[in-house]
């Protein structure tokens, strides 16, 4: 049911401002989905919200903590590439204004940075944690900027400027997916670890327009790093 004035079933925004502060109300807005698309308000998705930009402010005590060498050099690499692999979605997804699998790779990164906590060294765990700051400042500027002050940086995070990622690294991180139209392989694609459906369907639909042009897509398929299937007729 749309939201309505009429109805009387119109979400206020000051009251969840009151309870859990601005940056939660935009962060839960824009991750329910495309703009251009409907979406149902819960109370439940504000509350996940509200969570994940705890965890965003518990997370510096994983960079205070730190030591100053890397004690697992495989766990080091890993959290390298998901901060280029992030920086690049988040950048590419922000353009594309798909707020929503932008929040949702920064929400992954929290967990890469979670799970580097007491194997990663204090510099690459700092550049990790700042650059997720960067990238949430857009969605959340109040927590982000706070936190970016307990780091202890003068300046506001405004004057940081977007990060950048390595191409070169990236790339050699990449998979191959298989392209398929109506269970017959057609091409495939190389594309970065873990993409979202979406954006693998995109991907896959111009690797395989030759096949689609003047069909209707009556279903796609997605395996994560694998495949992406049409069904397709006409």
């Amino acid at each position: 049911e749309k939201m309505s004035k009429s109805k009387g079933n119109v979400v206020a925004p000051d009251e969840l401002i009151a309870r859990y502060g601005a940056d939660t109300e935009r962060v839960y807005t824009l991750f329910m989905g495309p703009p251009e698309k409907e979406a149902e308000w819960t109370d439940e998705g504000v509350a996940g919200a509200h969570r994940f930009l705890q965890r965003v402010w518990a997370l510096q005590d994983a960079v205070l903590e730190a030591g100053e060498a890397d004690r697992d050099a495989a766990a080091a690499e890993r959290l390298a590439v998901a901060v280029h692999r992030t920086v690049k979605k988040v950048t590419e997804d922000l353009q594309r204004f798909h707020p929503n699998t932008a929040i949702a790779a920064m929400m992954e990164l929290a967990n890469a940075i979670q799970e580097a906590r007491g194997l990663v060294g204090a510099a690459a765990m700092r550049h990790a944690y700042e650059t997720l700051l960067k990238l949430l400042h857009p969605i959340a500027p109040h927590i982000t900027e706070e936190l970016w002050r307990l780091l202890g940086h003068d300046s506001s995070l405004l004057r940081a400027g977007w990060p950048s990622f390595d191409e070169a690294l990236l790339a050699k991180q990449k998979v191959t997916l298989a392209v398929q139209v109506n269970g017959k392989l057609r091409a495939t694609v190389e594309a970065d670890p873990g993409l979202d459906a979406e954006r693998a369907r995109e991907l896959a639909a111009k690797a395989a327009s030759r096949w689609l042009e003047g069909k209707e897509i009556v279903k796609v398929v997605h395996v994560p790093d694998k495949l992406v299937s049409f069904v397709v007729k006409g």
